[in-house]
């Protein structure tokens, strides 16, 4: 298993649900909020495809079943995520 690997798919995933989660229940998202979470998502999509690039797609073998498909919260997270939030190229 690639511990590093897994950490930085669990740190992302954690980034990427804080800006989720701090949404207004209604209402506009404030624009500081709306190019964070571009940010995040356009980051770990370059992110992705780059482990991808590097190693195929980040199973349990190589990144633990938390670092590919679960997280604490929504129960998926890791590289499950990161495809879910993906930003679409064209």
């Amino acid at each position: 298993m690639n511990d590093e690997l897994r950490a930085e798919l669990l740190d992302r995933m954690r980034r990427d649900q804080e800006v989720r989660l701090s949404l207004p229940k209604s209402g506009p998202v404030p624009d500081d909020l709306m190019e964070r979470w571009t940010t995040v998502d356009t980051d770990n999509t370059a992110y992705l495809k780059q482990v991808i690039d590097e190693h195929g797609w980040p199973g349990r073998d190589l990144v633990g079943e938390e670092g590919a498909s679960r997280g604490p919260r929504s129960g998926r997270g890791g590289a499950a995520a990161g495809v879910r939030h993906a930003v679409p190229r064209p």
